[in-house]
């Protein structure tokens, strides 16, 4: 059975390229990440080969449209997907694949830091606490993370330094960090701004209940924070809507939050399913102009559930004609810690008109 040499990679990725709606150039890379994909995991849904591989979603699904015509991928079934005899004679002549195995770390699954000790106490109340959050509003881009990664965020900042007898700020947060947080009586205080009305006032209920120091802002971050609130706080926690515009807005609200006269600290996280990396490039060159420098990036850190896979650049891209909606949770995110190492500059300083903010395919 003749494969062909590398060139065939070059012709897949051409190939791929004129598939769908969303006009994207796809790389000799993402073909060759879909593929390894495939080899290592055996059978699998199109949602599990978009995470695995760390590709841009709607690159994925190029790729996977040009490897099924031509006889490297085969459906399974309605949903599963798998390489043929020929698809691994590829991934083994051409692309040198050998091994299967997972080689991450089965204690911490690849996140550094453990749930042990006074957090397991604490996983275990605020897990309770958030099964009896309000309902998911998607209409605020909300996709909240499993309770286990908000305590593995909290965890995660001890570690750092970054909880105790700090002034902390949460810009937007559907995922309940704050009450994680407080819950280890260890920062000096938390502050959250929403637009969700429904999650501030579950929020602050729960803080007066369980005595934490939480105060609640309704808060609009197209617009710029209230005055008493720049300049004020040690740390900062975003998880952004995944768009340029969304990226660049929420970090720069929590730039603007920050003391000038100590090395702030901010916390953010992005998608590669939803984040091309032209989009990471420009989101970390706007992290430098503001004054701010990377110490972390922790991949897959974050699992989301309850994700709506029917937004507008699934849709425009016609996945959902092709494959159906995830069974399991699949969208995962990585945590990102940014240090300040100059002049703090917030990239945005004035009100943000339009609707790029939730504009997916803006690059």
């Amino acid at each position: 059975m003749n494969v062909g040499g590398p060139e065939i990679l070059k012709t897949f990725a051409k190939e791929a390229s004129m598939k769908g709606v969303v006009k994207r150039e796809i790389s000799i890379e993402t073909v060759r990440k879909v593929i390894r994909a495939l080899y290592r995991l055996g059978t699998v849904d199109f949602w599990t080969v978009t995470s695995t591989s760390g590709e841009y979603i709607i690159d994925v699904f190029k790729v996977l449209l040009t490897l099924l015509e031509n006889g490297i991928v085969k459906r399974k079934s309605t949903d599963m997907l798998t390489l043929t005899d020929k698809g691994i004679q590829l991934a083994q002549e051409v692309l040198k694949l050998k091994y299967k195995e997972i080689f991450t770390c089965k204690l911490c699954h690849g996140k550094t830091i453990v749930i042990e000790g006074i957090f397991s106490e604490i996983y275990e109340k605020f897990s309770n606490i958030a099964s009896n959050r309000p309902q998911i509003r998607y209409e605020f881009d909300q996709a909240p993370i499993h309770p286990r990664d908000a305590v593995n965020r909290t965890v995660f900042m001890y570690e750092k330094g970054d909880l105790e007898g700090k002034n902390i700020i949460l810009l937007g947060d559907d995922d309940l960090v704050s009450l994680a947080i407080a819950l280890t009586k260890l920062p000096e205080k938390v502050t959250i701004l929403d637009v969700d009305e429904d999650l501030l006032s579950f929020i602050k209920k729960v803080s007066e209940k369980e005595k934490l120091n939480i105060e609640v802002i309704k808060h609009d971050l197209r617009r710029p924070l209230p005055k008493n609130l720049t300049n004020t706080f040690d740390v900062f926690f975003t998880d952004p809507p995944d768009t340029l515009w969304g990226l660049i807005l929420f970090i720069s609200r929590g730039v603007e939050s920050l003391r000038k006269d100590i090395r702030g600290v901010g916390y953010f996280c992005m998608t590669h399913a939803d984040c091309p990396l032209d989009r990471w490039k420009k989101v970390f060159e706007a992290v430098l102009e503001m004054g701010m420098v990377s110490t972390d990036i922790i991949h897959d850190f974050n699992t989301y559930v309850d994700l709506d896979v029917s937004t507008e650049d699934y849709v425009t891209e016609g996945i959902n004609k092709f494959f159906p909606p995830p069974k399991e949770p699949w969208y995962k995110s990585s945590l990102i810690r940014i240090e300040k190492a100059g002049e703090l500059k917030p990239y945005i300083e004035g009100e943000m008109k339009g609707e790029e903010l939730y504009d997916y395919l803006l690059l």
